[in-house]
């Protein structure tokens, strides 16, 4: 079965939210990406959040809280008042909500995200990494591709807009990997280009019973006849500077976000992690095994791994669910707008899932702040 993207569960709120804007989907305005396979459901997340645009009730008129809590009509009021987590509410889901009658304001102060461990210092198990394997970028990954897609614009449902499909090649189709979350060079850079080149991510998660995690593919789409591609594995360092090693992210993947060097994961139930497009390795790939000796390391027969560099993680206690994510450049700063799927098993009702935005600090692609609080938070009545 053919899984097709098209525009986001985030997308789809910030058109809510009125502010929604084309270089937010950058990636997107390139056309829809199919890719042939069809997720599973993991528990308390939908397997790839879609827009469901047939039927959608029409947008509503712009709709935000300003820093005392009431509709201004706008996303970007200024500067956020400062935030107290302990008096911050959970806020009950309004009675007589009904599915599409827009967002509905929620205390934005119960759902900070908390920097673990300070990003912009080096990672000194991945500085140690480093000795061990081959370093690599981004521009080098791209000049190794390995698999060859089809462009395949025949998508189940018909979906309006598409200009590109892609099908992965015969290797791929396992039926044990499902595609998530989905970001690109438009996303990433101002030209919306790397290294001349037009690039397509996609995120998945492996089902099987002996999982190897989450990986993430890169995808040239420069020629959109002639679309290659290449799987790097997503890996947490472990061990100590002295002893490093790897092991595999087992996340479900369910959005993911390319900005500037940072590339942002989300984790269902912890938040948003980090990966640092300047610090990919080169591995062995003589053996099926994920780790390091002292002097190798593995990935399972990926030749480039992708490691973590550090965690913003959920601090509420509002059982924030991190479904999917996307960048929003229409705002000043950008941000990151990150939401949750809800259905009977994940949330109490369907009408539960929130949608929340966290602003990003323009010069440095990273979050504002060490603890930053969202601006804007919402019922999303979808």
């Amino acid at each position: 079965m053919t899984r097709g993207f098209s525009r986001d569960s985030a997308s789809r709120s910030l058109r809510r939210l009125g502010r929604f804007h084309p270089i937010f989907l950058g990636v997107f305005a390139l056309g829809v990406v199919a890719l042939d396979a069809c997720g599973g459901e993991e528990a308390n997340e939908d397997p790839t959040p879609v827009a469901k645009d047939a039927g959608e009730r029409p947008d509503k008129e712009p709709v935000s809280v300003d820093d005392a809590g009431t509709s201004d009509g706008k996303t970007d009021s200024g500067p956020a008042l400062p935030c107290d987590l302990t008096t911050a509410a959970c806020t009950a889901l309004p009675p007589g909500l009904v599915e599409g009658e827009g967002l509905s304001p929620i205390d934005r102060c119960a759902f900070p995200l908390q920097e673990t461990v300070d990003i912009s210092q080096p990672n000194a198990i991945v500085t140690a990494l480093e000795k061990i394997t081959t370093k690599s970028s981004v521009a080098l990954v791209l000049g190794d591709l390995n698999r060859t897609a089809t462009n395949d614009t025949s998508i189940p449902g018909t979906p309006a807009g598409v200009k590109l499909g892609v099908k992965l090649d015969d290797e791929d189709q396992t039926g044990t990997w499902f595609p998530q979350g989905l970001s690109g060079s438009s996303d990433g850079y101002a030209t919306g280009v790397i290294d001349g080149k037009r690039v397509v991510v996609v995120t998945y998660y492996d089902s099987s019973a002996t999982s190897k995690g989450t990986r993430i593919s890169f995808f040239d789409i420069t020629d959109p006849a002639k679309p290659t591609y290449r799987h790097v594995l997503f890996v947490e360092p472990t061990g100590t500077a002295s002893a490093p090693s790897i092991s595999e992210v087992n996340v479900h993947a369910g959005g993911v976000a390319w900005v500037g060097h940072y590339m942002y994961l989300a984790d269902t139930k912890r938040g948003l992690r980090v990966f640092d497009l300047d610090h990919i390795l080169r591995v062995e790939i003589d053996e099926d095994t994920i780790g390091c000796t002292a002097t190798k390391c593995h990935a399972g027969l990926y030749r480039y791994v992708l490691p973590q560099i550090g965690l913003y993680q959920a601090k509420s206690s509002c059982s924030q669910i991190f479904s999917y994510l996307s960048l929003d450049k229409s705002t000043t700063p950008p941000s990151l707008v990150t939401g949750e799927y809800c259905s009977g098993s994940a949330c109490s009702s369907p009408l539960q899932g929130r949608i929340f935005r966290y602003p990003l600090d323009a010069a440095t692609n990273r979050l504002a702040e060490s603890l930053t609080y969202p601006k804007d938070a919402y019922f999303t009545s979808y």
